[in-house]
């Protein structure tokens, strides 16, 4: 998915920087929906409607696996491309 997701922003005509804020986004608000669906399938049953339980699902989620793992995603794609790119430079 993040793949994906990051395929498609990359083909937009953005700033690289605009580019990785945008994919921290779409990535914090998509695990965010992923966390609200959780709680309504749990939360719901367990918590019976309590609205800092729905917070919880959504901010933790959202923020953990969504932007975390974006930053690292994103970290790990500018170090791969400053190798290839030095990689391409020695062979010149």
């Amino acid at each position: 998915m993040k793949k994906t997701i990051w395929n498609l922003i990359g083909k937009s005509n953005l700033s690289e920087n605009d580019k990785k804020n945008l994919f921290l986004l779409v990535m914090t608000e998509i695990y965010g929906v992923i966390g609200y669906l959780l709680w309504l399938i749990i939360g719901r049953q367990l918590f019976a409607d309590r609205l800092d339980w729905m917070l919880c699902f959504i901010g933790f989620s959202a923020f953990f696996p969504g932007f975390l793992l974006a930053i690292f995603y994103v970290y790990n794609h500018e170090g791969l491309r400053r190798e290839t790119s030095e990689q391409e430079e020695d062979e010149d």
